[in-house]
C-alpha cells in the first residue's frame, strides 16, 4: 500500500462495461468532456462517466476501424478510418467522397488556423504523405524527395502555433512552407530508433516515443526522459 499511495484508482474497462472492442486504437476528449474511444474492429463510442454510447457503420461511420478522433472549431468530430474520412455534428454522419490516395488515415491534429491533418497509411512505391482539411477541401501534401518510399505509415501527427507541424513514421517529419521534409534526428550516427507516436505538452515542447524510449527534443537540444522496459513501446499521451 505505501508503494501506490498517491497515484490514484485505476478502472479497466471491458466489453462486458459496453465497450465496443477491446482493441482499443486511440482515445479524444470532447469540448463537452466525453472520452471518445475509436477501436480496431467495433467502431467507436462516448464514455460519460458512467456508461459507453456506441457507434459504428450502421450508425454512418465509414468503417468500424478507427484510428483517430478529431474535433474542429465548431465543435463536430472527425474519424480517421482505413476507409477514409466520416464527420460527425452530434447527429448525422457524413462520409466524405475521398480517392484512394486519401483511403486509409491514421492519427491526426488541429492546427491553429483551425485546419485539420490527417495522417496516411504506406502506399506502395509513394512517399510518406500527410491530407490537410480545412472543412471544404482535401489537400495531399507528399514528402519531398524519393527517400523512405516503403513502410512510411504516419501515424502521428502533432500541431504547434509556434513550430508548425510534425509527423511521425519510420522517420520524423515537419511541414514548413507547405512542403513536407525529413528531419534529421539529433543523436549519435548509426542509432537505429523506430518512431512511434509524438506530440506537444503544455510547455510547447515536442516528445516524441521510440523503440529505445521517450525523448523531448526542443531545438538542438535532445533528451532523453525514459527507457523503453520492451520493444515496440509506442503509446502516450501528452498534455
Amino acid at each position: 500500500a505505501t508503494g501506490v499511495r498517491g497515484r490514484g484508482v485505476w478502472e479497466h474497462f471491458t466489453v462486458l462495461d459496453g465497450l465496443p472492442d477491446m482493441r482499443v486504437e486511440c482515445l479524444s476528449e470532447d469540448s463537452d468532456g466525453g472520452i471518445w474511444v475509436g477501436t480496431h474492429d467495433g467502431g467507436a463510442a462516448r464514455f460519460d462517466g458512467e456508461r459507453f454510447v456506441c457507434y459504428s457503420t450502421e450508425d454512418g461511420l465509414s468503417s468500424d476501424r478507427v484510428y483517430s478522433i478529431t474535433e474542429d472549431k465548431s465543435g463536430s468530430l472527425w474519424f480517421a478510418t482505413n476507409r477514409g474520412l466520416t464527420g460527425y455534428d452530434g447527429t448525422t454522419f457524413e462520409i466524405l467522397d475521398v480517392s484512394l490516395d486519401y483511403s486509409f488515415l491514421w492519427g491526426s491534429c488541429m492546427d491553429e488556423s483551425g485546419d485539420l491533418w490527417f495522417g496516411l497509411d504506406r502506399r506502395p512505391g509513394r512517399p510518406a504523405g500527410v491530407v490537410r482539411w480545412d472543412g471544404s477541401d482535401l489537400e495531399l501534401i507528399e514528402a519531398e524527395g524519393s527517400e523512405g518510399i516503403s513502410g512510411n505509415s504516419v501515424k502521428s501527427v502533432a500541431c504547434s502555433a509556434e513550430r508548425g507541424i510534425y509527423l511521425c513514421a519510420n522517420d520524423l517529419y515537419h511541414i514548413s512552407s507547405g512542403r513536407l521534409s525529413k528531419l534529421r534526428w539529433p543523436i549519435e550516427e548509426g542509432a537505429h530508433h523506430h518512431f512511434n507516436r509524438l506530440g506537444f505538452g503544455s510547455t510547447g515542447v515536442l516528445t516524441v516515443l521510440t523503440s529505445t524510449g521517450a525523448f523531448t527534443w526542443e531545438g538542438s537540444d535532445l533528451r532523453k526522459i525514459s527507457k523503453a522496459d520492451m520493444p515496440g513501446y509506442a503509446s502516450f499521451a501528452v498534455h
